[in-house]
């Protein structure tokens, strides 16, 4: 997915220390996350960080995808965070966090359908590199 297609929220911004002064003045972080280039310290945190962000705008479903529909399971597979994936004799029982317009695609094909709305929480912030 290029990264102009995601939403507003979900951009980053990479700074140097020099970019630091020119940075605050623009945007206003949502979260702070210090790594280090030269030997990878804090890269666990950010990869953490930037999965929790977008998996915020996500919404948790629980549905039972048609066998017929294989490929709106292939799209959850390519698009999705699974939490859980069971073949029942109807079709693929699966729990997983979905971007919003494959949610709504979901709700019309699948047997059974249940949601939760994204979350708002926002990924914590690192203190340290």
């Amino acid at each position: 997915m290029p990264l102009s297609s995601l939403p507003q929220q979900a951009t980053a911004k990479v700074a140097r220390e020099t970019d630091w002064a020119g940075l605050h003045e623009r945007a206003t972080p949502r979260a702070i996350v210090a790594t280090s280039a030269r030997d990878g310290r804090g890269l666990d945190k950010l990869l953490a960080a930037v999965e929790a962000a977008l998996l915020a705008q996500c919404s948790k479903v629980d549905c039972v995808i048609p066998y017929a529909e294989a490929a709106l399971l292939a799209e959850v597979h390519k698009t999705s965070t699974i939490t859980l994936e069971e073949y029942d004799e109807g079709g693929t029982h699966v729990i997983a966090y979905v971007p919003p317009s494959l949610r709504n695609r979901l709700e019309i094909k699948a047997l059974t359908f249940s949601s939760e709305p994204p979350t708002a929480a926002t990924p914590a912030a690192a203190s340290s590199p």
